[in-house]
Order: structure tokens, then sequence, then C-alpha cells
């Protein structure tokens, strides 16, 4: 059966994929992502204190909490004491931003001192949890916080660790390739170099699911500390299911989920040695 007709009816407007001009590269396709790519996951995970933060309290995780919250730690530096990104519902669910006593966090640390977490304004503090973090270079993590009124789609932002304040990037739809929750993926492109990406804009495909109108990558380095959008990738190229690196090169396994029975998977290149 020609393509046009295994689609579905409904076709959204899509935008083009892009590159980053600061690249100055272009995508390259291929048969298959090579087998040497390395994909060093940059996400930090989640720790399960027991009970709320306050000062002096244990920073660390509990063997069997009787009261479980989760607590996302980010290292300090440069005179900076580690950060936690703390749950909390009292009844309404917020993020608290908490000071520990030292820069490296250990199995010994200890919340010292809560800090104001600055939302973008407009943002009302009461509704949000955080569901995935982080760290980037410059002392700033990346965070994916989910509000109650709407926990499938995600607001991921930057937040500088020294100010807490909270820089929106964008929203993301859940990654329609894992079965646990997750918005955003983050992988090591260097010693000091973290890529980001997720995936925008829902396209419902009825019984066979959903998939996403495009994807974007984002390149944090201490030359960028904003995060450099080195690529857009269309649904018309595919969906990401899989990347990696090798040497200076990002390595992406893309799906397009519109093609039934059999979806079209992609196997992309990009040099991203001017920016590394």
């Amino acid at each position: 059966m020609i393509d046009f007709l295994k689609r579905p009816r409904h076709r959204a407007a899509l935008r083009p994929t892009a590159v980053g001009g600061a690249t100055g590269a272009v995508l390259v396709g291929h048969g298959t992502v090579p087998g040497d790519a390395r994909c060093e996951d940059a996400m930090l995970g989640p720790l399960q204190i027991d009970g709320d933060p306050a000062s002096g309290r244990p920073a660390s995780a509990a063997s069997a909490p009787a009261n479980p919250r989760d607590a996302f730690v980010v290292p300090g530096g440069l005179g900076l004491p580690a950060i936690a990104l703390v749950n909390r519902r009292d009844p309404q669910a917020r993020v608290e931003l908490w000071a520990l006593d030292s820069p490296a966090p250990t199995t010994a640390s200890v919340f010292a001192r809560r800090r104001e977490l600055r939302l973008p304004p407009g943002l009302a503090p009461i509704g949000w949890q955080v569901a995935q973090v982080a760290a980037l270079p410059r002392l700033q993590c990346l965070a994916v916080l989910c509000h109650d009124a709407d926990p499938r789609t995600a607001l991921v932002g930057v937040i500088d660790l020294a100010s807490g304040t909270l820089r929106a990037l964008g929203h993301a739809e859940p990654d329609p390739f894992r079965h646990e929750p997750a918005h955003v993926a983050a992988l090591r492109a260097g010693p000091d170099a973290v890529l980001a990406r997720w995936h925008e804009g829902r396209i419902r495909l009825g019984h066979w699911g959903d998939v996403a109108a495009q994807a974007r990558v984002l390149l944090f380095t201490p030359l960028e500390r904003d995060g450099l959008e080195v690529l857009r990738l269309s649904l018309d190229d595919g969906n990401i299911r899989g990347w990696g690196t090798a040497g200076a090169t990002l390595w992406l396994q893309a799906v397009d989920g519109r093609l039934r029975p059999v979806p079209r998977v992609r196997a992309w290149s990009l040099d991203l040695s001017r920016v590394l």
C-alpha cells in the first residue's frame, strides 16, 4: 500500500528540521547508529528522604522512610553549597529549594537553610512537583516540573543555583518510547558539556497512541551557559528514540510512528566539533 494511505487522515502542519547555525554542520542520514556511540546518562536520580526538610535534618536517602519525600540534590562548588529540590504536599504541591551544609553531598549531609525558588513571572508557586533534574555546567541545573492541573505536559527550565531563579526553556511531552513517565533525556558530551533533549507538540494517532511534532536538542557548556540549540528535529525525520556520541559527533535513532504497520526508522549524525 502506498505511504499516504497508511497515514492517519489527520496530518498536523510540521516545522521542518533545523540545525543550529553555530554548529556549521548539516544533519547526515545513515543506515544505522554505530555500536561504539556512548550514552552516559546525565540525569540525577531522586532520593527518598524521610519527612519534610528542616535545618539540621539528614539530606540523604533513608533506608525505610516512614514519610517519603522525593529530593534531587545538585552538587555545588566555588563556595556554593549543594542544592536540593524537594517535593512537598501540605496539602497542595510545591517545590522547595534547600541549601545543604557542604558543596559535595554525602551520606552525612544535612539541610542547612531554605532558599527561595524564583519561578518565571505569572507562574504561581503552588501545584508544581519536580520530576527530573540534570546538573549543568556553571552551577546550574536543568529541571522538569509538572503541574497538578496538567501533569502530562511538563515545564522545562534552567535553575541558577546561586540565585534560585528558574528560566523557562519550553514545554515537553512525555517521551513516546519510554514506559515509565519521563519528559527529558540528558547525556554527557564531554568533561564539562551536557546535551539535553525533549519532544514538543502532541499529535494524537487514535488507537495507535501519540507522537510529537518535533524534538529539541540543546547543548550546555561553560561557554554556552544559556543552552545552545543545536537541532530541532521534525517528526518527518522521526521522534528521537535513542542517542549517543562518538567523539564530537552526535548520533540519533529516530522513528516516524505515523506509518503503520511498520514505522519508519532513521539514523542521523550531527558534527558538534565547532561547539564542543
